[in-house]
Parts: C-alpha cells; structure tokens; sequence
C-alpha cells in the first residue's frame, strides 16, 4: 500500500486499520506474506497500532517515505487500497502500471480503472471481503493470466 498519514484521521480516511485486518487474516493461511506499507505516518500514530494491532507478530513494515516506488512494486504480488473515500488514487494506477494486481474499496474514484480490468478487484470495505479476494490471487495464477493474454494479442 502507498499512503501517507501523518495521523489517524487520515489513516481512518485511508483504512489503514482494514488494510492491516485484512492481511492478518490472509497471513493466517499464508504465513510466507509480507505487507508494506510505503508514506511518511507520525511516530505517535505508528506506535499505537503496533500496540492495537499486536503487529510484533506479523510481517508489517511501515517503511516511510520513498523516491523509488517502482523499485519498491517489483516486490508487490498484490496492492491493496482500502481507502474509505479516496476521490482518485494515483498509486493505484502506479501498481497497474507496474504489473501490480490492485484491490480496491468501491469507496474510491480508482475503482472505475479497475473494474474495466477486473470487476472482482474491486471489493467493500469488509475485511473478509478483502482478505478472500486477495487469497484467490497467487503468483501461479497471475502468471497463467499473463502468459494468456500474451498468447492472445501476438
């Protein structure tokens, strides 16, 4: 996820607190996941959800500000952007670019991109919601989609 804080107004406003649930959840089956989360976040806000989310004990990195954010997608399988009324995400449409399969909250303008890729990319603001979509999505089944659209367009 790309989003900047710097507190928990605008992490309510970018469901940061979804975002985190549901990678809990997807982790508890797929404990080889990591999630980061890349934008500037004040160090108050950031030591308060260590403390309510538990996160010692998941692989959540909250890695600040970067000037390389395609280096930084070469990473990503998924990009996740729970945002609770994001009016145009621009960092979905830099995952898209990247190769990145985005899911999105249907509370943001990005999801009219997204849904003309895939309309099941596309979710509510419920967790479980969230955390099945991104389960249905492996690196096998991205590269079979890949490699069959490539096939189609030569």
């Amino acid at each position: 996820c790309i989003a900047n804080g710097p507190g928990e107004q605008r992490a309510f406003y970018k469901g940061i607190d979804i975002l985190i649930e549901s990678f809990c959840l997807v982790y508890s089956k797929y404990s080889n996941l990591f999630m980061q989360v890349i934008g500037d976040w004040d160090s108050e806000y950031l030591a308060k959800i260590k403390l309510e989310y538990n996160l010692s004990n998941y692989p959540i990195t909250f890695t600040g500000l970067s000037n390389d954010i395609e280096g930084e997608l070469n990473y990503a399988l998924l990009y996740l952007h729970c945002a609770r009324g994001d009016s145009w995400g621009i960092s979905v449409v830099e995952a898209m670019l990247a190769g990145v399969v985005p899911i999105v909250s249907n509370q943001t303008g990005s999801k009219e991109v997204v849904e003309i890729v895939d309309k099941n990319l596309v979710s509510s603001l419920d967790v479980h919601e969230i955390s099945e979509v991104a389960q249905s999505y492996s690196e096998e089944k991205v590269i079979k989609q890949f490699i069959s659209v490539f096939n189609k367009s030569a």
